[in-house]
């Protein structure tokens, strides 16, 4: 056994990817960090992205319901849609939810409203290598319209032949 190590070190080649090996170890951590990084915040702006769009559906769904109250379930959808996310602990880091027009009140068939959530992560970014390791806030917002007219939904009737 020893011997074998003993030519290794005397051989040219061996130094030589001991180099090669020091030089693009620090890339590729950096490469698997920065990938897993990347994966998690996709999957929290993935949810993010879901919870506000649920949001605006029940939204424009459920418009004639008084505003706070489809502002209160609405908020409770999105921090349903991020408590899921198996990455994000019980503090989401959900800074606001800000609706326009205000608190949804009087919303008209087909008028156009707004949903814009804000969550700053509640982890730094960790990538090796990299001097700063900053905390990042994603931003989601979805706009939408009223879908629904005053009668509701009525089922189209059905031809008589």
């Amino acid at each position: 056994m020893m011997t074998w190590w003993r030519n290794w070190l005397r051989d040219q080649r061996g130094a030589v990817d001991l180099i090669q090996f020091a030089l693009i170890l620090p890339i590729m951590i950096l490469i698997i960090f920065g990938s897993y990084e990347i994966w998690r915040l996709v999957s929290v702006k993935q949810s993010l992205y879901a919870g506000t769009y649920q949001a605006a559906r029940y939204v424009s769904l459920n418009y004639l319901i008084d505003g706070p109250a489809v502002q209160t379930t609405a908020n409770a959808m999105i921090i349903q849609e991020l408590t899921n996310n198996a990455l994000l602990s019980d503090d989401t880091g959900l800074q606001s939810i800000e609706y326009t027009p205000e608190g949804l009140a009087g919303l008209r068939p087909y008028q156009f409203f707004r949903i814009r959530t804000t969550l700053r992560l509640p982890w730094p970014v960790i990538i090796p290598f990299l001097p700063t390791q900053p905390s990042i806030t994603l931003v989601e917002q979805q706009t939408s319209f009223v879908e629904a007219g005053p009668t509701r939904f009525l089922p189209t009737p059905t031809p008589t032949p």
